[in-house]
């Protein structure tokens, strides 16, 4: 029997399951570090996740968020799978505040037991853009 596992976790601004087709829907995907205008500041952050669980097991997930190292935010879910097909879980908006440069992750913990890291990413200031050259 396989371990439970994740894939595809990815961090953007918004994420809803549309109604009518039954797909999730990001938006504001973050593909790099989060880039702020100005610090500190404050942006939301939600998450999209597949959960791959063991075969007609029940589990208990721990979503953490940590900023700077420190515990941010958490969420627990409780699955129950027949089969070995993903569970597709949908983090809803958090609002993250910070200071100055941090650096933030995700972590989950299956059934109190296996650690996973799903997001590592440095939250900075955006460089000022480059002035035109003059002429």
């Amino acid at each position: 029997m396989a371990a439970p596992t994740f894939r595809n976790a990815i961090l953007c601004d918004a994420v809803y399951r549309d109604a009518g087709s039954n797909k999730a829907v990001l938006a504001g995907v973050y593909s790099g570090d989060i880039l702020a205008d100005r610090l500190p500041g404050a942006f939301k952050i939600a998450m999209y996740l597949e959960f791959f669980p063991e075969k007609g097991c029940s589990h208990k997930i721990e979503l953490s968020v940590l900023l700077g190292g420190k515990k941010y935010g958490q969420a627990i879910i409780e699955t129950a799978a027949s089969d070995d097909s993903p569970i597709t879980l949908l983090m809803p908006p958090i609002l993250v505040k910070t200071d100055e440069p941090a650096r933030l992750q995700v972590h989950a913990k299956v059934d109190g037991r296996r650690s996973f890291r799903l997001i590592d990413k440095q939250i900075r200031l955006r460089s000022p853009p480059a002035a035109a050259p003059s002429r």
